[in-house]
């Protein structure tokens, strides 16, 4: 029988505060654009895009499993692209990946990077060249973008969207398991 009582309350409290806080900060991020920004600020913002995502997606990973939230994490899944191999370069079908996966690959990855303009990070998008299509736009049709991540770890590699992984999160993950802690008694939203 499983159990899926939320575990270890003060652990959950503090996932839950750091989350609300890396998930402002990179949703205000997903929204903003580099454009017209001076470059060292894009810079920046850029630099703190980065460290956010990697404490979102450690903190994500207590949180979820202090709040027996992992088969969930495991059955949400995010739209990413991925590098074309022979087996499926004839198929074109969008490819997602489960949500726990993906903070998986942030946590241990080898390679991060958050483009939002592709014209000046075209060496980047070849990185996962191919297969992309459907997250990535074609570079000559390249304005400035919603950030989107490309991360490769020792086993995998993929892109998406920042923004549609951060709404995935909040309405498939994060609401619910705030919802279900509340019913056992765990009250984690201000008032």
């Amino acid at each position: 029988m499983h159990d899926d009582t939320p575990r270890d309350e003060p652990t959950i409290k503090a996932d839950y505060e750091a989350l609300l806080n890396a998930s402002a900060r990179l949703f205000a991020y997903a929204q903003s654009s580099p454009k017209d920004v001076y470059y060292e600020i894009s810079e920046r913002q850029d630099s703190l895009a980065y460290d956010d995502l990697v404490l979102f997606a450690l903190r994500a990973r207590r949180f979820i499993e202090a709040t027996s939230f992992r088969t969930r994490a495991h059955e949400v899944n995010v739209p990413v692209g991925r590098r074309a191999n022979e087996s499926t370069q004839s198929q074109r079908e969008p490819e997602t990946e489960n949500f726990w996966r993906l903070i998986t690959v942030i946590i241990h990855h080898v390679t991060l990077k958050i483009l939002r303009d592709l014209a000046v990070h075209e060496r980047d998008v070849a990185m996962l060249e191919g297969g992309l299509d459907a997250v990535i736009p074609k570079i000559e049709d390249c304005k400035p973008i919603r950030p989107i991540v490309i991360v490769k770890s020792d086993h995998d590699s993929c892109a998406f969207d920042l923004r549609i992984f951060l709404d995935v999160f909040s309405k498939k993950i994060f609401e619910p398991a705030v919802d279900h802690c509340a019913n056992h008694n765990i009250y984690l939203e201000s008032l």
